[in-house]
């Protein structure tokens, strides 16, 4: 948009929403020199503004959000404009903008474009308030003392509408953190004869009674009474039996792999179990030998001892067979002192009393005090 230069009597001007730049020169803006302009209505799509130098009626000028470039010389020589009010956050703002030869005051938001320009020009900012786009509105707030979850802070103002601080609240203390008291009993409901009673066990904090631990406890019921002896409960009206007669019921001694139970007093009269009996463990078996071991020899396999439990009966340890063990020589005559064959002779054997061996093609027999050869 361009073109209404050097309109005298121009006093107010409402741009179109399918406007998205105004724009111009340095030194010729589309409405410069419209000296009794006092009114802008910018519209939210506008993106580029450059044209409004020499508008002395202006006093006042909001940048919408939608901006995204404030061009050199936008408000050349606007001698009475005392505030801009810039509600994007990120507009480009040309370093050579005439206007804060005159404006007072720049309105935007902290972080802002327009606050670092502010800054760097040397310009007075005021910021605004996120939620209303106006000035913050100024809460005093008094010193704050810890407590058990804020630190405490000095005093200071806060903004009543977004709840930034705007100035003091220095941190002087950590929160204090919770002091857990003694658990105490809340919501507690009697039991009765015929009810259990319940209650919930409550760990508070000392300082600011926050609860920071609760667990929900039974109450037994209460026994029944009968304070008159006329069989009855004086609170219920149940039937009450004095259990005069009981027996020993369920009990079974412990076995070697199944644990055993002490048996339930049970009354003879109602039936009722008095007293429940508690498990009593397996005794685990008792290993004996059943069957000893046999060591092997070069003749015969040898067998690991067996183990029987001596109270049951069961087997703990199957005997197993062992191989075979190698001809022994301990005389040093060159011959097994069992089998009576070379220590190296592997075709050997056993017939009642005899034994033999083969070597060489001779077969050599021994035993019962007979020995020969048998070419």
């Amino acid at each position: 948009m361009s073109g209404f230069k050097s309109c005298p009597n121009l006093t107010e001007i409402n741009i179109p929403n399918t406007v998205e730049d105004i724009l111009g020169s340095s030194t010729s803006n589309a409405f410069s020199g419209c000296s009794s302009l006092t009114s802008i209505d910018f519209p939210n799509g506008l993106k580029t503004i450059q044209g409004f130098s020499s508008c002395e009626g202006l006093t006042c000028v909001t940048i919408p959000a939608s901006v995204t470039e404030i061009r050199a010389g936008s408000f050349n020589n606007c001698k009475n404009l005392k505030s801009i009010i810039i509600l994007s956050s990120n507009a480009v703002i040309s370093t050579s903008l005439s206007t804060t030869k005159n404006v007072c005051t720049i309105y935007g938001f902290a972080g802002s474009t327009a606050e670092a320009f502010a800054e760097e020009k040397n310009i007075p900012f005021v910021p605004l308030c996120p939620q209303t786009n106006e000035p913050h509105n100024a809460l005093a707030v008094n010193v704050t003392e810890p407590d058990c979850l804020h630190p405490g802070y000095t005093a200071g103002t806060v903004c009543a509408d977004c709840g930034e601080w705007l100035s003091g609240h220095e941190q002087t203390a950590d929160a204090l953190g919770h002091d857990p008291g003694d658990p105490a009993p809340e919501n507690v409901m009697a039991a009765t004869c015929t009810a259990e009673g319940s209650y919930d066990n409550v760990t508070r904090c000392t300082r600011c009674g926050e609860v920071l631990a609760s667990t929900a406890e039974k109450i037994a019921m209460t026994p029944h009474t009968d304070n008159d002896h006329n069989g009855y409960c004086d609170d219920c009206g149940a039937y009450i039996c004095a259990h005069p007669e009981t027996s020993l019921q369920n009990d079974r001694a412990p076995a070697c792999l199944e644990p055993g139970y002490t048996g339930d007093t049970v009354c003879t009269w109602c039936g009722a179990t008095v007293t429940y009996g508690v498990t009593v463990p397996a005794t685990g078996h008792s290993p004996a030998i059943s069957r000893p071991a046999k060591d092997a020899t070069c003749l015969d396999t040898g067998m690991t001892a067996e183990y029987t439990c001596s109270v049951c009966g069961d087997v703990i340890t199957p005997a197993q067979s062992t191989p075979v063990s190698a001809h022994s020589d301990s005389d040093g005559n060159g011959l097994c002192d069992l089998c009576l064959a070379p220590p190296d002779c592997t075709q050997y054997g056993r017939c009642g009393d005899l034994f033999w061996y083969a070597e060489n093609g001779v077969l050599v027999i021994s035993g019962s005090g007979t020995s020969g050869e048998l070419g």
